[in-house]
């Protein structure tokens, strides 16, 4: 199926879940019209459909954080393009190092990084030594589609909540439906849900699911960096493409022995 064909599929069926299903309580509301903020959904890369292994990657949960404590204007979350806010985010940051999807791991290039040393180490995807031609070929998004209302305080991340994930499910299982992934990368804490598990098993039976920590800095920092052997790092460091060691050269806030 077409990329443009997938895209389209995708935000029909996301508008139709969202008419149709009441959104939490908790979610964050669009300041203009005091609604529910929409789900996106998946960034779908350009190649993605052209790919000899179809990858998905889910992140944790949405974090607006940000969007309650500004009170400016947004138009990636206050207009119709808050539909599609992983593609269109790209464009409207095309200075950034690695392609800004409105994920953070994935605009800080840690996920990036490490979907493109598993992809490089098991032949999985067209490699480039350039992110933005490299995130083409992979589709992602949050696993958790909409953002825990703060109200000034800190982000909350919910990925081990049945009670909470559950109203991502429709839009997860569209995702499936229609992408058809062959792999997906999921944080290892929402696998875990018995739920969650189940929901992949049925929705994509033939998709081989690989969990992953996620790659917040409290994560890579303070529990991957401390478990790593020196013997482990140099195999680790030998095995990986010097491209991939300049992007992690590039990441900002996580400790590079970690990465």
């Amino acid at each position: 199926m077409r990329v443009d064909k997938q895209v389209a599929d995708l935000l029909t069926k996301y508008k139709k879940i969202f008419s149709e299903i009441a959104p939490p309580d908790w979610a964050v509301e669009n300041r203009v019209s005091g609604e529910k903020i929409c789900p996106s959904i998946p960034f779908v890369g350009k190649n993605y459909h052209l790919s000899k292994n179809k990858v998905l990657i889910y992140a944790s949960a949405e974090n607006l954080t940000y969007y309650e404590k500004d009170e400016s204007k947004n138009d990636l979350l206050e207009t119709e393009i808050a539909w599609n806010r992983r593609r269109y985010s790209i464009d409207l940051n095309p200075e950034s190092i690695f392609p800004n999807v409105h994920i953070s791991p994935v605009n800080n290039g840690g996920l990036l990084a490490t979907v493109a040393l598993l992809a490089d180490w098991h032949n999985l995807l067209k490699m480039s030594p350039d992110p933005y031609e490299f995130i083409e070929n992979l589709s992602i998004d949050n696993l958790g589609k909409y953002s825990i209302k703060t109200i000034g305080g800190p982000n909350k991340d919910y990925i081990s909540s049945l009670s909470m994930l559950e109203h991502s499910f429709p839009y997860i299982g569209s995702d499936l439906d229609i992408l058809k992934p062959d792999y997906i990368l999921i944080p290892k804490k929402a696998y875990a849900v018995r739920s969650v598990e189940d929901l992949f098993i049925r929705k994509a039976p033939n998709a081989i699911i690989i969990p992953i920590y996620q790659l917040t800095s409290t994560v890579i920092n303070c529990h991957i960096a401390n478990k790593l052997s020196e013997e482990h790092m140099t195999e680790v460091k030998q095995k990986t493409p010097q491209y991939i060691k300049n992007w992690v050269d590039d990441i900002k806030g996580l400790k590079k022995d970690g990465m």
